[in-house]
């Protein structure tokens, strides 16, 4: 049995923190939706699992296409950060800020 796929959607949410300290790292959180169209609409069908199970092949498709969206949002957040570390400037071991704070004090 086939189906007819209306649309599809794909979102990686980045959560630095819900209601907690802000995390170092975020989670990246992946959602995949697909609208397909019903075939047993207005009449009942005692057995759906043959239209479940065509719908796999669907599933595995929108897999693929989440993980390829959460790497490259992954891919983004790691050129952000190298990009601010690099605006920081260069770090000196030894030379934090509880380092200078000692120094003045």
């Amino acid at each position: 049995m086939s189906h007819d796929t209306r649309k599809t959607a794909l979102s990686v949410e980045t959560v630095w923190h819900e209601r907690g300290p802000r995390l170092e790292k975020p989670l990246l959180v992946g959602t995949a939706i697909a609208v397909v169209r019903n075939p047993f609409a207005g009449h009942y069908e005692p057995d759906l699992m043959p239209f479940q199970a065509s719908l796999r092949e669907l599933g595995r498709e929108l897999a693929s296409g989440l993980r390829c969206s959460a790497r490259q949002r992954r891919h983004e957040l790691c050129e952000r950060g190298r990009k601010s570390r690099l605006r920081q400037g260069p770090r000196h071991p030894g030379r934090g800020a509880d380092d200078q704070q000692d120094r003045a004090g």
